[in-house]
């Protein structure tokens, strides 16, 4: 190797460091920089010239008014108005001809015409008439010429109500008074609409009219605590069936109470539940097989035999008649149609007795001191 590796480089640089040669960056690079230069100049020169030709040769606007009217503006197509419609002659209407006028007609003179006229006179009577002669005979006002009232009518067909009715209509309806009264006796007294309660001694059946009796299980106070009806009262009744189809409740009237001191009222006041509701309720056997068993036992055997006879036909056709066991069904039912139900109530059971009337014991009780003398 030569010794002129080994030695530094120029311009004091270090060993290792890197640079640009001195040859390389001469000469070349000063010539390129004033190229650019000149460049640069010459478009800046060229757009002066052109922006200086641009405002030298632009048309400067006219600012002066004009003299006289301004332009119009006229179309650039030409307006063309549609041509006027054509004439449109009305058709001739073709009028019938009109009747000639009538010729006046001279009437022929009567004969009575013809003979002196007779002073007029007044005829004055009374006639019954019928049918359409009344109504013709009639005036404006009726058949006798009356005239009624605006908004009164008492002519007969005119569909206003007569003078009577207005009478009877004005008549206001005239209320009696009530004066109240005092209770007397209260404290022996068990007024209407208390409710006993009451058990049943004897069973009940509704096919036959019959008794019932029941006892009071409690004592029944007056209206000032006072026991009118000791417990173990006994109350009599009396039933009538009256049970039917649809009515399935039994009406018993309460006839009289026995207390067991031996005190003795008629009550004659009706039965009811433990609710209050009128009449007994209870088992109701409405007999369904004593009412239809014989007339379907009946069609059975009817519809048996049929059945047997076009078993043994040989022929193809079968003839069933059915009229006769018609008429025996409807025989049998007549009978036992009407059978009405029968209600049954056991013993026991709890109702009630309804008191319908003011029940006074001042009679047969008093009061008396604590300790007085009986």
């Amino acid at each position: 190797m030569s010794d002129d590796s080994a030695s530094p480089p120029p311009g004091g640089a270090l060993a290792g460091e890197r640079h640009v040669s001195a040859v390389a960056g001469r000469g070349p690079g000063l010539g390129v920089r004033v190229g650019r230069k000149a460049g640069i100049g010459a478009l800046l020169a060229g757009t002066a010239l052109a922006c200086g030709a641009i405002l030298l040769t632009a048309e400067k606007p006219n600012l002066k008014p004009q003299d006289g009217p301004p332009p119009l503006a006229r179309p650039a197509i030409r307006y063309e108005p549609p041509p006027p419609p054509l004439p449109v002659q009305p058709a001739a209407l073709t009028v019938p001809p009109l009747p000639p006028p009538p010729l006046p007609e001279t009437p022929a003179a009567t004969p009575a015409q013809q003979a002196p006229r007779q002073p007029p006179r007044l005829l004055v009577y009374t006639a019954t008439t019928t049918g359409a002669g009344t109504a013709a005979a009639a005036g404006p006002g009726g058949p006798d010429g009356a005239v009624p009232l605006a908004g009164v009518s008492d002519l007969p067909g005119s569909g206003q109500p007569a003078a009577g009715a207005l009478a009877a209509r004005l008549q206001p309806t005239r209320l009696t008074g009530v004066a109240a009264g005092l209770l007397r006796n209260q404290p022996y007294l068990l007024t209407t609409g208390t409710v006993i309660p009451c058990t049943l001694q004897t069973a009940m059946d509704s096919t036959l009219p019959g008794f019932v009796t029941c006892v009071v299980p409690q004592d029944v106070l007056g209206k000032t605590g006072l026991t009118l009806l000791d417990r173990g009262t006994k109350v009599v009744g009396e039933f009538r069936g009256g049970v039917r189809q649809g009515v399935e409740r039994m009406f018993v009237l309460w006839t009289r109470a026995e207390t067991p001191q031996g005190v003795v009222i008629a009550l004659d006041s009706p039965g009811t539940d433990p609710l209050g509701r009128s009449g007994f309720d209870g088992e109701v056997d409405r007999h369904f097989w004593q009412r239809f068993g014989g007339a379907l036992l009946l069609s059975f055997v009817d519809g048996a035999i049929q059945a047997g006879v076009a078993a043994a036909s040989k022929e193809g056709t079968t003839t069933i008649n059915t009229g006769q066991t018609q008429s025996v069904i409807a025989e049998s039912l007549r009978g036992s149609i009407d059978l009405p139900p029968t209600l049954r109530k056991n013993q026991g059971e709890t109702v009630s007795v309804f008191v319908a009337r003011d029940l006074d014991f001042s009679t047969v009780y008093h009061l008396q001191p604590a300790g007085g003398p009986p």
